[in-house]
């Protein structure tokens, strides 16, 4: 019985690892913290955290020619106005890039997210568990010692 309950966990373990090993890189490390926060306990492995990853924009590089368009006085499209709608589809990121995230979301094992409104943001809800082990990563709780604000936050 004991040696099916550990084939058991490392099977579980096997199953929960993304089925494409995607390399991780640094982005930053916290080397100093400021005296005004705490570092206090590790976030509960169940703690359900809101994450929103941006996606690269497409078509930046025409803004500022957008931007003159309509605000120059002898222009012909001068004093009119964007929607909100034609600003996202312009900006919108490219469909290799949707597809990127999605795809390395999925390796992971997460199937629950949705594209935000404005199209610029992946969005999911994921433990504290989950998230760590997405970002390679602990996540603990910081408090303000002035405000007793208490935040979440890694050291890397």
């Amino acid at each position: 019985m004991r040696v099916f309950a550990i084939v058991s966990a490392l099977a579980a373990t096997a199953l929960a690892l993304p089925a494409v090993n995607v390399p991780h890189a640094l982005h930053e490390k916290r080397d100093v913290t400021k005296a005004s926060w705490v570092k206090r306990a590790d976030v509960p492995n169940a703690a359900l955290l809101p994450v929103r990853i941006g996606l690269t924009q497409s078509n930046l590089d025409k803004g500022h020619d957008m931007l003159m368009d309509v605000s120059r006085h002898n222009s012909p499209n001068f004093g009119k106005h964007y929607t909100s709608e034609e600003i996202s589809e312009i900006f919108a990121p490219s469909e290799h890039t949707v597809n990127a995230v999605s795809e390395w979301l999925r390796s992971a094992g997460i199937e629950k997210f949705a594209q935000s409104f404005n199209n610029q943001w992946m969005q999911l809800d994921l433990t504290a568990q989950e998230l760590g082990s997405l970002l390679k990563t602990q996540y603990h709780e910081w408090e303000h010692v002035d405000s007793g604000d208490v935040h979440v936050a890694c050291d890397e």
